[in-house]
């Protein structure tokens, strides 16, 4: 079986092919033509980004779009559309860190790129010569990990980049042959999926202390399609179905099932994103073939409290917070 990132290279890119008669849009709001695919790899453009000016005093929530290749801003939690960012090839991960600056990993331009809080154009470019999927910042030092998907040459690694600047450190395990997502704990630890050879999804542990990465042994099947979160309490990963997040209790080299948040609606989730008592997730509706964003009481689930369904590709997330709300 072919894993999510390979499939979403493939459906985007027939997608873009089908884009003169589909008669798809972005999002209302977004106003501007959407290139062909051929021409934005040849010419980034990141001229036609735009966010409200009002936007940099209100807690933001982004979302990456795999179909247009676009990340989009909305207000939080009120969901309402302020801004576009543009250019990107496949943008797939976002994370945030304490001042609200966002990362997003571009997965075919193999780049990490950093914007301010509610600004429209890059800070800061970074690259770890890998296939960057998803990303997570370290609260307790700045330090930013990268989880790198891997290609036929070589397997996936973690990347982490001492407080978001300059060259990383790169981390391996020789039994994995991709990393998918990551995510750190309030004290530095970093939790990582992906899958080993053999696509057997896999659980590892880069402590804050420790210069390796080491096996999470977890006897239960999960799904390293999700994403990896840190809720306060407990390492948050996706279940072996599409509609289970379990919450982990990590003790020495073992994860412990604590609790199962239950969500209705998902026919297929991708990525998600833990804020507080909201728990706000990428996926797939039944019966229909394009993404929704969906935002639930966390961590009891059920029912969604708002959905958005204007997203066609949409994939990762993130939640930028204002000064004042840290």
């Amino acid at each position: 079986m072919a894993t999510l990132p390979r499939l979403a290279v493939w459906v985007y890119l027939a997608a873009v092919a089908l884009s003169a008669c589909s008669g798809l849009q972005p999002p209302i709001g977004v106003q501007r033509p959407i290139p062909p695919r051929a021409a934005r790899a040849a010419h980034v453009d990141r001229g036609s980004s735009w966010v409200w000016p009002e936007a940099k005093s209100e807690d933001l929530l982004y979302v990456s779009d795999q179909r247009f290749s676009d990340v989009y801003i909305f207000s939080y939690p009120a969901a309402k559309l302020v801004g576009t960012l543009t250019g990107f090839n496949l943008p797939e991960g976002l994370c945030s860190d304490k001042r609200g600056d966002v990362f997003v990993t571009d997965l075919l331009d193999r780049d990490i790129f950093e914007y301010t809080h509610g600004g429209s154009k890059p800070i800061r470019t970074l690259s770890d010569g890998g296939y960057p999927e998803a990303c997570s910042v370290d609260p307790s030092t700045g330090n930013l990990a990268v989880a790198d998907y891997g290609s036929s040459a070589s397997p996936g690694d973690i990347a982490v980049f001492h407080n978001a600047r300059g060259a990383p450190v790169i981390y391996s395990d020789p039994t994995m042959i991709s990393f998918r997502n990551c995510g750190y704990d309030d004290s530095g630890n970093l939790f990582a999926d992906g899958q080993k050879y053999g696509n057997a999804p896999s659980l590892v542990e880069l402590s804050i202390h420790a210069g390796k990465l080491k096996d999470i042994e977890f006897r239960r099947g999960f799904n390293a399609d999700g994403s990896v979160q840190w809720d306060g309490q407990y390492v948050a990963i996706m279940g072996n179905t599409p509609k289970s997040i379990y919450r982990l209790a990590i003790s020495g080299s073992r994860a412990k099932v604590i609790g199962r948040t239950t969500l209705t609606s998902p026919k297929y989730s991708l990525s998600f994103w833990i804020q507080s008592k909201r728990f706000i997730l990428t996926y797939f509706p039944r019966h229909s073939k394009y993404t929704a964003l969906g935002f639930w009481a966390y961590p009891d689930g059920g029912a969604p409290m708002k959905t958005i369904r204007q997203l066609v590709g949409g994939y990762g997330l993130a939640v930028s917070l204002t000064r004042r709300n840290k």
